[in-house]
């Protein structure tokens, strides 16, 4: 008479409770720690995602003592519950964007309300024809201020936010994306989306009540990067130029919202969208209006008259990145700059013709702006363990352009969502997640200072705005020698990837929920005009 087996006693149960403990003892400290690169904060925090459970599945069929048929039996019964789990909680949760530059998934409840659900409909103030101003020097009228160079011009702030605090004069909801304000007179441009409508608002700058939309039945969808359009509209001479998420170009009459002319730039082009979709804020010099192409590796950038839309000209080899093109004079000759995919080009302005190409691949997008600097110079920055380069830019007497190295900082600048200023003779800059000063003779860090997460800066005369991605604003020096925070103001309080604005005293702030416009105090020597050495 044949014996029943009896079932095999578990052997090395410590085994299973380390490998768990160890799991999610390190995915709690990736998930806090500051110092990692977001793309290798990620790689690894996949890694621990499937290496904890292929660890669990490793001692149960190798080191458990259990019989084989219990072995297949647990493992079978494990990943049919991780199945109904996952099932399960799929009707439960959805994804929507994520918590933060690192890229960690943000989830939330199917069945609550999100806050573009309670946008309530915008409310057009009927007060006839806005009527913008000549161009003050005070005025933010396009991304990154007047000279693209991320400063706000003719004013100095109070340091001092204790004594003097920022007032806030209108706080109010706002549709979705990652546009900016452009500012010119009393009035605030954005582009953002409201359900199916991707929009460009026109705000009174002083109230946040709306003169006027401009609006196009698209929307940009990225579960990732969060929906709606990203760049921010362009004002020039009673008109204002924007490229929205799916690369529609438009130019549209400042005083009422109409459109004057609209171009869908990937379409005439044949070009696909880059993955987050279209970034670029429209450069608009004498008479063109100059935006980035798409994924084909060709056309990267294209040319259209400012007058018609018409196409002038388009050149490239490279696909699109997420910059914007920039206005620089190199070795006696205006030249158009903008940083593609895989490489950083020159181009006459004329004709789109590529005068100097500098190969800089990267296995992520480039988002930061080329900055020109004294000496035929250009800085370049990028995140994901790229870091910066000094360019030496020059034409040889045969006529040839060259752009070389001058020095090369892996991981120092690391610059994700945001950019460089530039301040006595070095650039400040969100090196991933802290506030750090870069001597732009060696390529050397001076200093790190405080983590603001992958927030973005502004500068004004000798301090730096700080927006957080956590949502606050903080003041800090534009010190070469020691970081220092001066002041700090509570403001957003959700994610935050927009760039702020300043105009005279007039502080703009917002995200893809809400906008805010803070009266800031100036300095009381405010009339002495700005003094920081660039």
């Amino acid at each position: 008479m044949s014996q029943a087996i009896e079932p095999r006693r578990l052997k090395r149960v410590w085994m299973p409770i380390a490998i768990a403990l160890l799991g999610a003892g390190s995915f709690t400290g990736l998930v806090v720690a500051d110092a990692l690169d977001p793309m290798t904060q990620a790689y690894l925090g996949m890694g621990l995602i499937a290496g904890t459970p292929l660890g669990l599945i490793l001692w149960l069929m190798f080191l458990s003592g259990l019989g084989w048929a219990q072995r297949f039996m647990y493992l079978l019964s494990g990943l049919v519950a991780t199945v109904a789990v996952i099932y399960g909680l799929s009707f439960v949760l959805k994804f929507e964007g994520s918590l933060g530059g690192s890229g960690i998934p943000r989830l939330r409840l199917r069945a609550s309300r999100t806050p573009e659900a309670s946008l309530a409909e915008l409310q057009v103030e009927k007060s006839g024809e806005v009527r913008i101003s000549p161009l003050k020097e005070t005025d933010y009228p396009q991304f990154l201020g007047p000279q693209r160079d991320g400063a706000a011009h003719g004013v100095r702030l109070d340091r001092d936010w204790s004594a003097r605090k920022p007032k806030e004069l209108w706080r109010q909801p706002i549709g979705l994306g990652w546009s900016a304000f452009a500012v010119v007179g009393d009035y605030a441009f954005t582009q953002e989306q409201r359900e199916n409508k991707e929009l460009v608002v026109c705000y009174e700058l002083k109230t946040g009540k709306v003169r006027w939309t401009h609006e196009h039945d698209v929307r940009w969808v990225d579960t990732q990067g969060g929906d709606g359009p990203r760049a921010t509209p362009t004002v020039v001479e009673g008109r204002v130029y924007t490229v929205g998420g799916t690369g529609i170009l438009d130019c549209i009459d400042a005083a009422n919202g109409t459109n004057i002319w609209s171009v869908d730039t990937l379409a005439e082009n044949e070009l696909k969208n880059i993955i987050w979709g279209k970034s670029c804020s429209p450069l608009v010099f004498d008479d063109k209006v100059i935006v980035t192409g798409g994924r084909e590796k060709k056309n990267s950038l294209l040319a259209y008259d400012r007058a018609s839309g018409k196409r002038l000209w388009r050149v490239g080899e490279d696909d699109a990145s997420y910059g914007s093109p920039a206005l620089a004079t190199l070795d006696g000759q205006q030249q158009i700059l903008i940083v593609n995919a895989h490489s950083v080009t020159g181009h006459d302005p004329k004709d789109g013709k590529i005068l100097w190409t500098f190969s800089w691949p990267g296995n992520m997008a480039k988002v930061s702006q080329p900055v020109p600097l004294p000496g035929d110079r250009v800085f370049l920055s990028a995140g994901y363990t790229v870091g910066s380069v000094l360019l030496q830019v020059k034409r040889g007497s045969d006529g040839q352009w060259s752009a070389d190295p001058v020095w090369v900082a892996r991981n120092k600048m690391s610059t994700q969502f945001s950019n460089v200023v530039i301040a006595r003779n070095c650039a400040f800059g969100l090196d991933c997640r802290e506030l750090a000063c870069l001597d732009l003779e060696t390529g050397e860090r001076k200093w790190k200072g405080k983590t603001y997460n992958f927030g973005q800066i502004l500068l004004v005369d000798d301090l730096i705005v700080v927006q957080a991605e956590d949502g606050f604003i903080a003041l800090a020096e534009a010190n070469p020698n020691e970081f220092k925070e001066v002041a700090r103001l509570p403001a957003l309080t959700s994610m935050t990837w927009n760039n702020p604005v300043l105009s005279g005293p007039y502080l703009l702030v917002r995200n893809d929920q809400e906008a805010i416009c803070f009266e800031v105090p100036l300095a009381k020597d405010e009339k002495s005009g700005p003094r920081t050495e660039k």
